[in-house]
């Protein structure tokens, strides 16, 4: 039987993980308002960006960076994760080559409900994400109740779906 890792809880805890593009042999992961990688042979994690215990807004390097409440990641390719920061209400942008993150896609800490090009779009709490085609990517909106999806190529951002109801989360079939 596998040893189990042992992975501290804080704050919001693991929220998001998956095998890391960057680092083959290791899990990215989310942990709190930090994201983080950690190796499955040794257990030794690394921090990537952002910081466990606090949590703000804060573009830059490493632990420089502050998230509040991401919610989960997709990782683009093995150099680019887009992590979707639900408390400040919006897409922010991980390169793994420069350990830079920046805004993508929404303005930080100003919520609402608008379509657009990324940089007019506005959201209220972007959480859950699925990868629809290599240059798209659909994720819930759950303060207003919709999916979206965020085009790379057109570099837009428009709704999909209203509900009605609240929403909680999306998952996409492997084989689709």
């Amino acid at each position: 039987m596998p040893e189990l890792l042992s992975i501290p809880a804080t704050g919001y805890g693991i929220v998001h993980m998956e095998k890391d593009r960057f680092v083959n042999e290791n899990i990215l992961y989310i942990e709190s308002h930090a994201v983080k990688t950690i190796n499955l042979s040794t257990n030794e994690s690394w921090l990537i960006a952002g910081n466990t215990t606090d949590r703000g807004y804060r573009d830059g390097k490493g632990s420089f960076v502050r998230f509040h409440a991401p919610f989960s990641f997709h990782q683009r390719s093995s150099t680019e994760v887009i992590i979707f920061d639900s408390m400040n209400s919006c897409i922010r942008i991980l390169s793994r080559l420069t350990n830079l993150t920046m805004s993508l896609a929404g303005l930080c800490l100003t919520p609402g409900n608008k379509d657009g090009n990324f940089t007019t779009t506005r959201f209220g709490q972007p959480e859950k994400n699925v990868e629809i085609s290599s240059n798209a990517v659909a994720f819930t909106d759950v303060a207003n109740n919709c999916i979206m999806m965020l085009d790379f190529v057109l570099e837009q951002v428009m709704t999909l779906v209203q509900l009605s109801v609240p929403l909680v989360g999306i998952t996409m079939k492997p084989d689709s």
